[in-house]
């Protein structure tokens, strides 16, 4: 079972030499977000953005609906990272999570 904040799909893998962003939609919640900004956790480790090839902002965009993340770089085999997506609309924030498994 999915909790309700995660994005669908909520699990990505990533090979450790790839360099790759991700595309998450957000009409569960908001149909025009503004304002997107991401952070990264290695595990139960808060890595601010340490693993996005750019600062946490720079490097995405919103398109209608859609954000896409930064690149995330430099990930480490058999290790989860859950990248959270906070974003605005309307005044009000909100924030989901998704997955990203580190691959060889």
């Amino acid at each position: 079972m999915t909790d309700i904040r995660q994005f669908v799909p909520g699990q990505f893998w990533q090979g450790k030499d790839e360099e790759k962003s991700y595309t998450v939609t957000t009409t569960n919640w908001a149909t025009a977000p503004t304002a997107a900004c991401f952070l990264i956790y290695e595990g139960a480790s808060d890595r601010g953005a340490s693993n996005f090839q750019s600062a946490a902002s720079a490097g995405s965009s919103i398109n209608g609906a859609a954000i896409t993340t930064p690149c995330l770089v430099k990930l480490r085999a058999g290790i989860d990272y859950r990248v959270e997506v906070r974003f605005e609309q309307g005044g009000e924030a909100f924030e989901g999570y998704f997955v990203v498994t580190g691959q060889t």
